[in-house]
């Protein structure tokens, strides 16, 4: 019998998801204001700590809202681009949100470079993703050094973060 890998990945969010601990939490860091250097090194800690480096396209995002049913564990699917580090499925990589510390990917068509931790279902840490780091510029050109390419113009922003809106221009 032959397991379908999006309930598999499912289930195993949910599993996790229960076993985690139950009581409330958030997630809060400071703003680290480190060297280059400290940022640097912070950049390559959290590289070597991953078990996935990837460029991706988010192709189902994470729901949130009124959108999240009681009960179900956010899991966003991403297709891999490009794998600079560890092994993931190309067509879909389950990224979940367990708790605040987690980056939550809501934007189908969001394209990233993302470090992971975990197996088969994965987790994107804030903190192992550059959260708190005042110059992320010189985090990310660290990572970048590592992977071996700099990323792509659509790749410099925080992963999951919301853009600036855009100035509309006035039409007459």
């Amino acid at each position: 019998m032959m397991l379908n890998p999006k309930i598999l990945a499912i289930a195993v969010a949910c599993l996790s998801a229960m076993l985690a601990s139950s009581t409330g939490s958030a997630c809060s860091f400071a703003h680290r204001k480190l060297t280059s250097a400290q940022t640097r090194q912070q950049a390559r800690d959290d590289f070597k700590r991953a078990s996935a480096v990837i460029d991706a396209v988010v192709v189902e995002p994470m729901k949130f809202g009124p959108d999240w049913k009681p009960g179900l564990t956010p899991i966003a699917y991403l297709k891999a681009l490009k794998v600079w580090k560890g092994h993931v499925g190309q067509e879909s990589v389950p990224v979940v949100y367990i708790n605040s510390c987690d980056i939550g990917l809501k934007r189908k068509g969001e394209r990233l470079r993302i470090l992971l931790t975990g197996d088969g279902v994965f987790r994107a840490d804030q903190g192992k993703n550059g959260g708190g780091i005042v110059d992320l510029t010189t985090y990310q050109a660290e990572i970048d050094r590592l992977v071996g390419r700099q990323r792509l113009p659509a790749l410099f922003h925080f992963a999951g973060a919301i853009p600036t809106p855009t100035r509309k221009r006035n039409v007459r």
